[in-house]
C-alpha cells in the first residue's frame, strides 16, 4: 500500500492494484472525526501485472495536482510505471478529473487494460 496526495494504492497478490481517493469534509456540518475519509475509484491491472505478485511500489509526486507517478516491480521482474492522475482518475468518457476540472477531449490517453 501506498498513499500519494488525494488518495492512496493498495495493491493484491496476483497483481491488481485498488485506488481510492480521498474526499473532502462536509462544509455544513463540523467533523469529530479524527480520520480522512476515502472512496474507492477504481480497480486496474495490465498484462505485465495480471496474475503476478507485485513486491513494491514507489510514488513520485512533481505536482501535486497533475504529475503522480507510480512505480511497480513485480516478483518477475517486470517494472510498470505511470501517471496516477492521468491513467486512473480520467477515462475517454470523462468530462472532468476527480477534482471536477474539465478535461480536454482531444488530450491522446494511453491505453489501460481495465478488468
Amino acid at each position: 500500500m501506498r498513499t500519494f496526495t488525494g488518495g492512496f494504492v493498495a495493491a493484491t497478490e496476483d497483481g491488481i492494484l485498488n485506488f481510492y481517493k480521498q474526499l473532502p469534509e462536509p462544509n455544513d456540518k463540523p467533523s469529530n472525526n479524527k480520520y480522512p475519509r476515502f472512496e474507492f475509484v477504481k480497480k486496474w491491472t495490465c498484462d505485465s501485472l495480471r496474475n503476478y505478485k507485485i513486491v513494491s511500489l514507489a510514488v513520485y509526486e512533481i505536482n501535486k495536482d497533475s504529475e503522480i507517478f507510480l512505480a511497480i516491480a513485480t516478483k518477475n521482474q517486470n517494472i510498470v510505471y505511470l501517471n496516477v492522475m492521468r491513467q486512473f482518475y480520467t477515462s475517454q468518457n470523462a468530462k472532468t478529473d476527480i477534482y471536477g476540472n474539465p478535461l480536454n477531449p482531444d488530450e491522446d490517453y494511453l491505453p489501460t487494460d481495465e478488468i
